[in-house]
């Protein structure tokens, strides 16, 4: 089935990155998609496409000292469910799909827009 396939393609990618087998734990990537033009005049032709492949875990890694833990991250977006992630200091781990942050910490809440498209 092309789930699995894709869970697995996932988990290889995430092992190569941390040098040691890894587990896909089923937290968000985006796929890139950046066409390739034959040159820069106004009658350019695509000949290619570069994909790439973008864990959003990995960009709150190292962002946070040591010192703070216990941060939840939520992420929202317009076309799925959100996602939680746990900061502790360097370290992000992903909680799993929905807002799982601890209500009593709604008066922290800061929300900030990565991409608006439009």
């Amino acid at each position: 089935d092309s789930s699995s396939s894709v869970t697995s393609t996932y988990a290889q990618l995430l092992s190569i990155e941390a040098d040691e087998e890894t587990e896909y734990l089923g937290d968000p990537m985006t796929y890139l998609f950046i066409p390739i033009f034959d040159s820069f005049e106004d009658s350019r032709l695509p000949v290619a496409v570069l994909v790439g492949l973008f864990n959003w875990g990995n960009m709150f890694k190292d962002v946070l000292p040591d010192s703070i833990k216990g941060v939840d991250l939520v992420l929202e977006n317009t076309c799925s469910e959100p996602f939680t992630f746990r900061i502790n200091g360097p370290n992000v781990f992903p909680k799993g799909k929905g807002d799982l942050h601890e209500s009593d910490f709604n008066s922290w809440k800061i929300k900030s827009p990565i991409l608006e498209i439009g």
